[in-house]
């Protein structure tokens, strides 16, 4: 059992559009989760789902991050978040199996107010199988 907030307590995705799953590790700059698209998902095509999915995984992972901060550091959890800007993402698959547990991690790189960015790295089975960088604005 950990001592992190549930995804469902702090982001606002609901059913089968939350990924973020369970957090694993979490510090001021830092945050690896499990994260998962379940066969209930509406781009899931006979058990297999786009790749184009762990970008999402890795948002949702970098939100968490940033509210989750906001009320470490005394503020009021953001609200709404909007996924900015996308940077060199990668990808070393085109799809994935659904129901697969992907780790994902999520550096923050920066933050200006509202803004912040993050590099993040999504592996399957200890397989990296996506990298990027990202931004993320909130309030």
């Amino acid at each position: 059992m950990s001592d992190f907030l549930a995804p469902k307590d702090v982001l606002p995705h609901r059913d089968s559009l939350l990924l973020l799953r369970r957090i694993l590790e979490l510090d001021q700059d830092h945050l690896a989760a499990i994260a998962m698209v379940g066969t209930d998902c509406a781009l899931d095509r006979g058990g297999v789902v786009p790749t184009t999915l762990l970008v999402e995984m890795a948002a949702q992972a970098a939100a968490y991050h940033a509210s989750v901060g906001a009320v470490q550091d005394g503020n009021e959890p953001a609200e709404k978040g909007f996924l900015v800007r996308l940077r060199k993402v990668e990808f070393e698959v085109e799809t994935m199996d659904s129901g697969r547990e992907v780790v994902v991690r999520v550096s923050r790189v920066g933050a200006m107010g509202g803004l912040a960015m993050y590099d993040f790295k999504c592996s399957l089975e200890q397989r990296e199988v996506s990298q990027g960088s990202l931004s993320i604005m909130t309030g």
